[in-house]
């Protein structure tokens, strides 16, 4: 083997024990869903993502609770009457991801 074909050979070699650190794919599970009532939409809204932040580590582990990292977040909110008082009803739903 010549130096110019070794040299090529260690390049490529390290290229492919560097690409990985470079583009690492999610892994997601199914959907987790958490719903939170509360007086405020805001309210509502950080309770949900915090409960469903435990449901997902719960189901799948520690390392898919994010919520940052979650595939698909989304929160809906509306309005719900409890004991003839209108109050906020929201769901939060994400695909739980790790990296």
């Amino acid at each position: 083997m010549t130096r110019s074909s070794l040299a090529s050979l260690v390049a490529a070699a390290g290229l492919a024990f560097a690409a990985p650190g470079i583009a690492t794919a999610k892994t997601c599970k199914a959907t987790v869903k958490a719903k939170n009532i509360s007086n405020t939409k805001e309210q509502a809204t950080k309770s949900a993502i915090a409960l469903w932040s435990t449901n997902a580590q719960r189901k799948y582990g520690a390392s898919f609770a994010s919520w940052s990292k979650a595939g698909n977040p989304k929160v809906t909110c509306t309005i719900s009457t409890v004991q003839k008082r209108q109050k906020q009803l929201c769901i939060a739903a994400a695909k739980p991801c790790s990296d």
